[in-house]
């Protein structure tokens, strides 16, 4: 009769466990990578953030000033309204998150809003002032 050889273990060479280890690492990298993009703050993005608030409010008089005269200043009330406009029905806003892409005065920047009845897709452009600051001269929501 023949003994049946003893079954060795497998054991991982000490390459695949480095392997292994750096590509979880980069992995961990990679997603804290994202995170942090999407979740930094930015001159464009804080006007960004305070214009969408000053909508959601109906506080259409504050969300104009952070605009330039080429924004569709009839359309944002008919968005806006307190009384009539299509934001009341979207509920609270839950953390937002933003991206921006500056090109020299021009910020685009871009966002995925969270309200507790729907979810909505946010753009918009704005431009550097001469003391600074950030005006809106477009958006949208999706």
């Amino acid at each position: 009769m023949t003994e049946a050889a003893p079954v060795e273990s497998a054991q991982p060479k000490p390459f695949a466990k480095a392997i292994g280890v750096l590509l979880l690492l980069i992995v961990v990298a990679g997603g804290a990578m994202v995170w942090w993009i999407s979740h930094r703050s930015h001159p464009a993005i804080d006007q960004a953030k305070a214009f969408i608030d000053d909508l959601i409010a109906g506080n259409l008089p504050a969300a104009q000033a952070r605009c330039t005269t080429d924004v569709d200043f009839d359309a944002m009330a008919r968005l806006a309204d307190p009384k009539t406009g299509k934001m009341k029905f979207w509920g609270k806003m839950d953390d937002p998150s933003f991206i921006v892409a500056e090109r020299g005065e021009r910020a685009d920047v871009d966002g995925t809003l969270t309200f507790e009845k729907l979810s909505k897709t946010f753009q918009a452009t704005l431009m550097k002032q001469p003391d600074g600051t950030y005006k809106i001269t477009a958006y949208g929501f999706n």
